[in-house]
């Protein structure tokens, strides 16, 4: 299997594709290879546009990949459209790996194209904020799978979730990647299950290409760590029971949303293995910088809440008294659901950090920068997408609401400014290469084939 060649061979890309592009890519790698390549429509996204897989192979076992799980996560729609042509190119290696591969390369076209406006650059930390979307968890692919655990009861699949169950339900696939990616950071892995021999050519894979490991704090303080950054996927049971012993709050009226894809597929196909490789955008040194501070961990992280808290009293002070002047879109039901969802999640997570006393220990480096500055970053990108809400409503508004709109607006866009100021203060960054970002994703999913265990 020359995997070494395919990685070899990834392109210098330069930008991002569009949803357009990724079409007119497909069409043409069907045209070029219609004996192996095949274009399946598999649902349709709210909109109405189709939503395609291509189907490559006719192996005994199968494998599922997709990307865009979060329209700002565009990296995997990338590495699949490079994959899909070294597939089709290379019919000896399809034999060999004896795999039926099924492509999803944008599985929420919709969302996608709200963030095409930074896809072509120039990629910083402002542009990416200026043209961010991330949906609300109840209209996210990833988080729309029915489920009903204790109080949580949700049944209302997205369209596209719809239509990635079916695939799912059809594939019964033995392997399973969804494609990720975050803003800062280093390189991390999510797996369903404990699998051992490949955690080391996982991140193997990134060092090679001098990509850093993610060395702060896990995502959600529930999540279990299997070896170094690599993570079991969480699960939305886990996720509620972490709510029901650490706030008072309904665990239910936190999460809102439905669970994710890897729960669904373990009804399918309970031996299945599932991957989630998260990659940066961006690198700062301070990432992977382990020296220790003087300060404990717990101090780290409690600043990082204390800002968050500051962001929540920002945007109900300037956001929210104006929802009723605000036009219907998909922003404002982001910002009003992480306003709903901030205070018993601050809750949840004060009171777990102050009752663990692994956070006694001094912080290192990059567990501060990831637990103050990435997590500004991030939080960042929530008032970016309350002016988008905002700049949305204005044309069409009253002289006397425009006003009224705008000068919430401005000081919303006045506190951004300032935060990003700072962030320009405490970083030191360089854009991490689009080709390096798809060798490290690809080469996580051939480390799978190679050492995944008996189910592949």
């Amino acid at each position: 299997m020359d995997f070494d060649r395919i990685l070899a061979d990834v392109p210098d890309y330069q930008v991002f594709k569009t949803v357009d592009e990724l079409r007119e890519s497909s069409e043409e790698l069907v045209e070029r290879f219609p004996q192996l390549v095949q274009r399946r429509v598999i649902g349709h996204a709210q909109n109405g546009e189709e939503i395609e897989a291509l189907v490559i192979g006719r192996g005994s076992k199968s494998v599922l990949l997709f990307g865009c799980p979060h329209p700002n996560e565009p990296i995997g729609s990338m590495t699949l459209d490079y994959l899909s042509e070294k597939l089709a190119q290379n019919p000896g290696l399809l034999e060999e790996l004896d795999l039926t591969w099924y492509i999803i390369k944008c599985v929420d076209p919709v969302g996608t194209r709200l963030n095409e406006g930074w896809f072509k650059g120039p990629f910083t930390p402002e542009n990416y904020c200026k043209h961010f979307f991330r949906p609300a968890s109840y209209q996210q692919v990833e988080w729309t799978f029915p489920v009903r655990y204790k109080t949580l009861h949700f049944d209302r699949p997205l369209p596209e979730t719809q239509a990635l169950m079916r695939m799912i339900e059809e594939a019964k696939p033995d392997f399973m990647y969804s494609l990720h990616n975050a803003g800062f950071g280093g390189a991390f892995y999510y797996v369903s299950h404990d699998l051992p021999q490949v955690y080391q050519g996982l991140r193997d894979h990134a060092a090679k290409r001098g990509l850093p490991l993610h060395r702060g704090e896990p995502e959600m303080p529930f999540v279990k760590i299997f070896s170094d950054a690599v993570y079991e996927l969480p699960r939305i049971a886990e996720m509620y029971d972490f709510f029901a012993a650490n706030s008072k709050a309904d665990p239910a009226a936190i999460i809102r949303s439905g669970t994710c894809s890897v729960d669904y597929l373990e009804r399918f196909n309970p031996s299945a293995f599932t991957l989630v490789c998260e990659l940066p955008y961006f690198y700062d040194r301070q990432i992977e910088d382990t020296s220790k501070l003087e300060s404990p961990l717990r101090d780290s992280l409690l600043q990082g809440m204390e800002f968050e808290q500051e962001l929540v009293e920002t945007l109900r002070t300037n956001f929210q008294p104006h929802l009723e002047l605000l036009e219907a879109s998909p922003f404002v039901d982001a910002v009003q659901e992480y306003l709903g969802m901030a205070p018993a999640n601050l809750e949840a997570r004060r009171m777990f950090i102050s009752s663990n006393k692994s956070f006694d220990q001094s912080a290192t480096v990059a567990q501060h920068f990831d637990s103050v500055i990435n997590a500004r970053f991030h939080r960042m990108l929530i008032l970016g997408m309350a002016l988008r809400a905002m700049e949305k409503t204005l044309p069409a508004s009253t002289a006397e609401d425009a006003a009224r709109v705008k000068e919430a607006k401005d000081a919303i866009q006045v506190y951004l400014d300032s935060i990003q100021t700072q962030l320009e203060g405490e970083l030191n960054y360089t854009v991490i290469p689009i080709r390096t970002l798809i060798q490290v994703q690809l080469g996580a999913a051939f480390e799978v084939l190679k050492e995944g265990g008996p189910t592949l």
